[in-house]
């Protein structure tokens, strides 16, 4: 299923919304603070994809295109490495 053309509009309004307040924020961080929070917050997605085991329902409002274009998404990696995971358990 895709959005419809409305729903891809709205989406881009809710990310939009979502994202001044954080980036004014953000940007109150030096350089360091903000790679130690990149870190950190790679960790959480990362613990979460663990516990919740679905993308589908963690990214269902992700930014994709700048999840994906600035590196690695941290449930991404996860949720491939939980596939490779399966894939070797069935085989042993």
């Amino acid at each position: 299923a895709h959005p419809t053309h409305g729903g891809r509009q709205a989406a881009r309004r809710l990310l939009a919304a979502r994202a001044a307040p954080l980036s004014e924020l953000i940007a109150g961080l030096d350089d360091d603070e903000q790679a130690q929070l990149s870190g950190l917050l790679e960790k959480l997605l990362t613990q979460i994809y663990g516990e919740v085991g679905n993308s589908q329902l963690i990214c269902r409002l992700c930014d994709r295109p700048r999840c994906t274009t600035n590196g690695a998404c941290p449930v991404g990696e996860a949720e491939r490495a939980a596939g490779s995971e399966a894939g070797r358990a069935r085989r042993s």
